[in-house]
């Protein structure tokens, strides 16, 4: 090999001439190394961006606040009862954990059943659906759900991640092994 920049010899296996330090350039990789965009899977229009899927969020945001909305209103209430503090904490406690119960159950079960999606995202005409375009199941739509506290630690950054990833994936997506799909 000749270096471009000094045109001294240089071995094949150099990554750096021996003359002048410049950077060699290695071997072209072989056609079929080359990365191919990504395929999509059989019966799958394309992959869900950002605002589409966040457009089904919104949606499902509001039928979750109409769903929950009566078990939400037994907090106020709990703190207006004049009750003591430990009994007010336990309710507050309580309704929390049915909250959390009832999102968990909303999104897993929804994303796991024969819909593949949520209300919302299916009004949008989107579907959760593993790598190959298969239906998840329960657990991997619960690793999803439970990965998307993830998604949203450090300003949502993880959420954005769809905007950017070649497969609209956010970090949620990558790790659980699912797709947004049309």
């Amino acid at each position: 090999m000749i270096c471009p920049q000094c045109g001294q010899p240089a071995p094949e296996t150099a990554a750096f001439c021996p003359a002048c330090g410049t950077r060699l350039p290695g071997p072209a990789p072989p056609a079929d190394e080359i990365a191919a965009p990504p395929r999509l899977p059989a019966g799958v229009a394309g992959y869900a961006g950002f605002w589409r899927r966040a457009a089904a969020l919104a949606i499902d945001s509001i039928v979750l606040g109409v769903v929950t909305f009566p078990v939400r209103l037994i907090v106020p209430f709990a703190l207006f009862a004049g009750t003591d503090l430990a009994a007010m904490a336990g309710q507050v406690a309580g309704v929390a954990a049915i909250l959390a119960c009832v999102w968990w159950l909303y999104y897993a079960g929804f994303e796991s059943s024969p819909w593949q999606a949520t209300p919302g995202k299916r009004l949008i005409g989107i579907r959760v659906t593993d790598s190959s375009g298969a239906r998840i199941h329960f657990g991997r739509a619960s690793a999803r759900l439970f990965a998307k506290l993830l998604s949203g630690l450090v300003f949502c950054l993880g959420f954005l991640l769809a905007a950017f990833t070649a497969r609209k994936q956010a970090l949620h997506d990558l790790l659980a092994g699912t797709l947004v799909v049309r």
